[in-house]
């Protein structure tokens, strides 16, 4: 594979994690011996970041809706076959403008396929981590390595109304609760259908070998205490907490995002 001409699209769906295992491996052993790509890699990274932050779906959706309804409804002889058989609801209108936007700013081709970064779907739940250097976020992607003193920003997404925690755990298994901000049950309520940025960025210590990141999540209000509880068991118990699933009630969903520490 000659690096120089690695399409962009193709470092896009590297990014999102749309490659297949065969693409995904053969890039991975470029950015080895060609810096130049990584660099690529980061910039599309900041790029989409930005637009994100620039660009929230929750303000074409609320800007549609105000448009939406001062519009008065065309008489049926004017409308357009097009749009007689089409039912756009708001929120894929919002998601389409958006859309837009994010090709028109970033110069690329529109990928057809499941995007992390990009989607908004009834189901979709995610964690992101970025790394803050000179005034700029980075996204990483899992298994990235950081290092003592990198300041870290956490930001979550889910589609419905939902109720979660975020905490860490270090290579010395100290555990970190990122969210809610106080150990407090009625505060777990999550912010739907939006990107969310914690309030605090936080800042590796020197704790050694890695630092991994846990999104629980349920359709109740979690119980803080028993994730804590949980939590400290898996730490003290678990030999091998890098490749180790943690497991809780089935009321609760966990992502989680491993980071390695140099």
């Amino acid at each position: 594979m000659k690096t120089d001409k690695i399409p962009e699209i193709l470092l896009e769906k590297y990014v999102l994690d749309e490659l297949a295992p065969v693409q995904l491996n053969r890039i991975n052993n470029v950015i080895k011996t060609d810096s130049s790509i990584q660099d690529r890699i980061n910039s599309i990274k900041n790029s989409n970041a930005e637009i994100l932050q620039k660009y929230p779906p929750e303000m074409f959706t609320e800007i549609i809706s105000q448009r939406l309804a001062l519009k008065k409804p065309a008489a049926p002889k004017k409308r357009s076959n097009l749009f007689r058989n089409l039912r756009i609801t708001v929120p894929a209108m919002s998601s389409l403008l958006f859309f837009t936007l994010f090709f028109y700013f970033n110069n690329f081709q529109f990928i057809q396929d499941n995007s992390d970064n990009t989607r908004i779907k009834g189901k979709e739940i995610k964690l992101n981590i970025y790394k803050k250097s000179s005034g700029e976020n980075f996204m990483l992607n899992s298994n990235d390595s950081i290092k003592n003193g990198d300041l870290i920003q956490l930001q979550y997404f889910v589609a419905e109304k939902k109720y979660g925690a975020i905490f860490s755990i270090d290579g010395n298994k100290n555990i970190t609760r990122h969210f809610p901000y106080t150990p407090d049950s009625s505060e777990t309520l999550l912010k739907p259908n939006t990107n969310t940025f914690l309030q605090n960025s936080y800042q590796l210590d020197n704790a050694p070998y890695f630092e991994i990141f846990y999104f629980i999540i349920s359709d109740k209000p979690v119980d803080i205490k028993y994730i804590t509880d949980r939590l400290s068991d898996f730490a003290a118990n678990e030999k091998n907490i890098e490749n180790s699933d943690l497991k809780f009630d089935k009321e609760y969903t966990v992502i989680s995002f491993p980071l390695k520490k140099n």
